[in-house]
């Protein structure tokens, strides 16, 4: 795990108290995208199989967390929150569960500039939960400090 992705994962544990009990775990964090893991042991639901809840819980909180590091490390100051998300699930997931996120560079520097330029911002993200197994769309807005 890189010193990013540590400070990222301290960070989300201290100020998202769930995620501890969830086991949410940043893998990899870069501003390529990251990659987040949670087992499934404390994810389950009544049929052996993922949550539903928690899908989407660590799907947000694996866009939280790659929007929150976008913001970081443009030295920018922001309060961020979901504006909206959108889940599909497409089949049952068995095993540990893994969130996947990134965004087209493009959309990272209009996001950046806007925020910037001390207005609030959004982006538009899809997290892909274990290959297709369910994916979350989700929109993050950052309002900045001024």
């Amino acid at each position: 795990m890189s010193d990013s992705a540590a400070a990222m994962q301290a960070k989300v544990h201290s100020t998202i108290p769930l995620s501890r009990e969830m086991d949410f775990q940043i893998i990899k964090l870069s501003g390529d995208g990251i990659i987040c893991f949670a087992p499934l042991e404390p994810n389950i639901n009544i049929h052996g199989t993922g949550f539903a809840g928690s899908l989407y819980s660590l799907a947000i909180l694996t866009a939280w967390s790659y929007t929150s590091y976008l913001v970081e490390h443009h030295s920018l100051h922001a309060e961020l929150v979901i504006g909206s998300g959108k889940v599909h699930y497409a089949r049952p997931i068995e095993t540990d569960i893994e969130c996947r996120c990134s965004a087209e560079q493009a959309d990272i520097d209009a996001f950046i500039d806007t925020l910037t330029s001390g207005r609030r911002a959004k982006i538009a993200l899809e997290i892909d939960i274990n290959h297709g197994s369910a994916v979350v769309k989700a929109l993050m807005v950052a309002t900045p400090h001024h």
